[in-house]
C-alpha cells in the first residue's frame, strides 16, 4: 500500500471516529439544576475560581480592603518618614535640636495650616507688643505725656493736684487714648499698663516741680501774671486763658502764704529744740505735738509743721476747705461764689505784681482757639 494510500485511509478513520463521539460539555462541573435532578451535589474545589464564598475563608472584597488599608498604612509611614527628613534642614538653620519639628511633621495639613495661623496670629501680637513697649520708652511719648500732663495741671478746674489725680488721669487716658497718642495695645496688656502708669506719676511729679519753681522765681521777678502763664505753658498751641490766669494767680499767693507757714513751722522748731535741747526725736515729736495741741486750743483750729516738700498737699487742702464752705448753697450759688473767690485772687495779683511794661504783657486767650484735647482735659478732668 502506497503512503498516500495509507494517508487516506488514517484521515477517513479519524473523521468516523469524530463523528461517533457524543459532544463534551464545557463545564467541568455540572450545574446545579443537573445535580439536583440526579440527586448527587458534587462541590466545587475551595482553589476553584468560580467557587462561591464559603464561611471559613474571608471574602474577595474584604482581602482587597485589607490589601489596601496595608498598602495606605505602609505610605503613610513612608511619607512621615520622608517629612522628618525634610524638616531636619529647617531646624538646623535655626539653631533647633534635629527632632524639634517631629510632632508638627506628624500632622496632616490642614492641621498644619492651623497650627501655623495660630503662630502667626501669636507673632503678630508679640510684634504689635514691641512697637507698643518701643513707643512708650520714647522720647517722643515722653514730650506728649509732658504737655499733656503740664495742660492738665494748668487747668482752671482741676479738682486736686496730688490725691486722686492719677487715677482719674489713667480713666480719662482710657476714654480718651488719642489725646496722649497711646496705641490701644498698651491699655489692654497689663504689663504695658502699669509701665504708662509709672510714666504717668514720673511726669507729674516733674511737673509740679517745676511749675514750684517758676512760681518762687516769679515772686523774685516780680513778673505779671501774663508772663508768669506764659512761661509755665512753654509751648505756642497751649492757649491760657482768664480762667487759668486765675488759678495760676491762687497757685501763686497761696505760694507765699505757704512759704511763709514753713518759716513759722521752722521757727516753732526751733523754739522747741531750744526749750528741751537734750530730748530725742521721740520726745521733740512729742513736744511738737502738744504744741500744736495748744495751739488748736487756743486759736480753735489745727495747726501743723508745713515742710518744704509739701506745697501741693498745701494746695490740695485748701480746695477741699473752699469746696467744704459752700457745700450748703444751691449748685449754681456754688458755682458763682467758687469763681468769685479765684477772681478776688486774680485781682489781688495783679495788684501785687503789675505789668513794668504794658508792651510786655500778654492778653489772655478767649478760649474759642483752644484745640480739643486741651479742652477735653480741662472739662473731664473734674471729680469734686
Amino acid at each position: 500500500m502506497s503512503l498516500l494510500a495509507r494517508f487516506r485511509l488514517e484521515q477517513a478513520a479519524r473523521h468516523n471516529r469524530h463523528e461517533g463521539t457524543p459532544p463534551r460539555s464545557r463545564s467541568r462541573s455540572p450545574s446545579p439544576a443537573c445535580s439536583h435532578a440526579s440527586g448527587l451535589y458534587f462541590p466545587s474545589s475551595p482553589n476553584s475560581p468560580h467557587a462561591p464564598d464559603s464561611p471559613g475563608y474571608p471574602p474577595a472584597q474584604s482581602r482587597r480592603q485589607e490589601c489596601s488599608a496595608s498598602s495606605e498604612n505602609l505610605e503613610a509611614e513612608c511619607q512621615l518618614k520622608r517629612k522628618k527628613r525634610f524638616v531636619v534642614d529647617p531646624c538646623r538653620e535655626n539653631q533647633l535640636d534635629d527632632d524639634a519639628m517631629d510632632q508638627f511633621a506628624a500632622l496632616d495639613v490642614p492641621q498644619m495650616l492651623i497650627v501655623l495661623n495660630g503662630k502667626l496670629l501669636a507673632l503678630e501680637c508679640e510684634r504689635i507688643c514691641d512697637e507698643a513697649l518701643t513707643f512708650i520708652h520714647s522720647r517722643g511719648f515722653k514730650g506728649i505725656l509732658n504737655d499733656r500732663l503740664r495742660t492738665c495741671l494748668l487747668s482752671p478746674n482741676l479738682s486736686k493736684y496730688v490725691d486722686g489725680l492719677p487715677e482719674h488721669l489713667w480713666g480719662f487716658i482710657k476714654r480718651n487714648p488719642g489725646v496722649f497718642k497711646l496705641p490701644a495695645k498698651a491699655l489692654e496688656d497689663p504689663e504695658l499698663s502699669i509701665i504708662v502708669d509709672s510714666l504717668i506719676k514720673e511726669v507729674l511729679t516733674s511737673q509740679r516741680s517745676q511749675i514750684k519753681i517758676k512760681l518762687a522765681s516769679s515772686v523774685n521777678k516780680q513778673q505779671h501774671i501774663s508772663q508768669l502763664a506764659r512761661a509755665l505753658a512753654q509751648k505756642d498751641f497751649i492757649d491760657v486763658t482768664t480762667g487759668q490766669w486765675a488759678r495760676i494767680a491762687f497757685l501763686r499767693q497761696n505760694f507765699l502764704l505757704f512759704m511763709k507757714l514753713v518759716t513759722e513751722s521752722t521757727a516753732r522748731r526751733m523754739r522747741s529744740s531750744n526749750l528741751e535741747p537734750e530730748q530725742d526725736d521721740d520726745d521733740r515729736d512729742s513736744l511738737d505735738s502738744g504744741n500744736n495741741n495748744r495751739a488748736a486750743a487756743r486759736h480753735g483750729r489745727e495747726e501743723r509743721f508745713w515742710i518744704d516738700s509739701q506745697f501741693w498737699e498745701f494746695i490740695d487742702t485748701l480746695l477741699d476747705e473752699l469746696r467744704s464752705e459752700l457745700e450748703g448753697h444751691p449748685p449754681e450759688l456754688r458755682t458763682k461764689e467758687w469763681e468769685k473767690n479765684f477772681t478776688e485772687v486774680l485781682q489781688s495779683d495783679l495788684q501785687m505784681f503789675p505789668a513794668s511794661d504794658r508792651t510786655s504783657c500778654l492778653r489772655a486767650s478767649d478760649g474759642h482757639n483752644i484745640v480739643d484735647w486741651q479742652r477735653s482735659l480741662h472739662q473731664e478732668l473734674v471729680w469734686l
